[in-house]
Formats: structure tokens, sequence, C-alpha cells
């Protein structure tokens, strides 16, 4: 497909060139209690080589959002990877 540029997905095995949005990212929780199984930022960032991450729960149900997403912000620049 011409016109794909990426995927959300959680593997590291991408066509070269597309951009990886790995969704699951949480760093207050490893699980829940309805199966879904959680990687933190440095895990998505590093091992998973994700370009976009999808945080979801661990934002939308934090009463402060607007902090939590800055220990997110801290977490991928502490990998070091840009």
């Amino acid at each position: 497909y011409q016109d794909v540029i990426g995927a959300v997905c959680q593997q590291t095995s991408l066509q070269e060139g597309f951009l990886k949005f790995t969704p699951g990212v949480n760093i207050s929780s490893q699980s829940d209690n309805k199966g879904q199984q959680y990687n933190t930022p440095e895990f998505a960032m590093k091992k998973l080589q994700s370009d976009f991450l999808i945080i979801g729960r661990g934002l939308y149900t934090s009463t402060h959002p607007e902090v939590e997403i800055e220990k997110y912000l801290t977490a991928v620049r502490s990998c070091d990877i840009f």
C-alpha cells in the first residue's frame, strides 16, 4: 500500500521507513484487571524502536494528567535516543 506511512504495533520487525505507533504504554502499571499488559516508555522506545507512544489510561485516568505527562516526557528524554 503506497499511502500507508506506518502501523500500530508492538513488534520490532516493521519495514524500514515506516512509522511505529506503540500502544499500551504506562509508567504506573504493568497490567490491569482486563488482561492488558503495559510497556514502559523506555522499553517501547529502546527495544521496540517506537516512533510514537500511545499512552491512553496512564493519562486519562490520572487526576492530574498535566503532571503525569511530564513523567512520560522525562522517561522518553532519558532514553537518550535523539
